[in-house]
């Protein structure tokens, strides 16, 4: 469970990096119904980005969204493991 929950804090961290990185490379798209799904696709899968920006920005928001993807992972598999001891 715990390397688990290590992988996906990884993946959670990554998140932001490779939007970050796409949107570097999308930043001359004209507004348009695509990027209106980029950006939406972005705060749904990375909810710290809409946090207000500061100089340690950069590093805040990879490390708050690999603890969300952390402890949704925690809460997932806590869950299956208790569904599954339950007594029937």
């Amino acid at each position: 469970m715990t390397r688990t929950i290590i992988v996906w804090a990884i993946i959670g961290a990554a998140v932001p990096l490779l939007w970050g990185i796409l949107g570097f490379v999308l930043f001359t798209m004209p507004e348009s119904v695509w990027s209106d799904l980029f950006w939406s696709s972005v705060y749904i899968t990375c909810p710290p980005w809409l946090l207000p920006e500061n100089a340690l920005s950069w590093l805040i928001t990879p490390l708050a969204n690999g603890l969300l993807y952390a402890g949704l992972a925690f809460l997932v598999l806590g869950t299956r493991r208790l569904l599954r001891k339950r007594p029937r």
